[in-house]
């Protein structure tokens, strides 16, 4: 039987073999899901206006930015979700916040969660698909709000 002394230092070395032998296949395989839509804009036509999910990155962590298109404005309303990421790619959408066309922050208590299924350049939400655009409504938004 292994001394007290002898014990640790075993402990020691399997924890360091831990700490750096082991990658996690989920940080890795989420990071790709995020890099494919980080900092990009998908749309939706198929109402009013339109409708859009953004994705960007905040000090506070993952973020998508769900807007609401205007008719004779750009914007009608956004929507801040916190986003998590499964082990199977899809994205959890937990509101945070709701900003009005004039930044006004109205907090709110939480809807249930929206799942988001990102595939082959697609998202879909509720079974409503959203593909990506080049133009971006929410840059545009924030650029225009930053100039007033």
């Amino acid at each position: 039987m292994l001394g007290g002394d002898a014990m640790k230092r075993l402990l020691i070395v399997f924890l360091v073999l831990m700490l750096f032998g082991c990658e996690s296949d989920l940080d890795e395989y989420t990071s790709d899901v995020w890099d494919e839509i980080v900092d990009k804009e998908f749309s939706n036509y198929d109402v009013w206006a339109g409708q859009g999910v953004y994705f960007l990155e905040t000090e506070d962590g993952l973020r998508c930015v769900y807007i609401n298109y205007g008719s004779g404005v750009l914007v009608v309303g956004l929507v801040y979700h916190k986003v998590t990421i499964l082990e199977d790619g899809s994205l959890v959408l937990s509101q945070i916040e709701i900003e009005t066309p004039d930044g006004e922050v109205i907090l709110e208590s939480p809807v249930s969660d929206a799942i988001i299924i990102y595939k082959d350049g697609i998202l879909v939400m509720n079974e409503i698909e959203f593909s990506q655009t080049d133009f971006s409504h929410y840059e545009q938004f924030i650029e225009g709000f930053k100039k007033e």
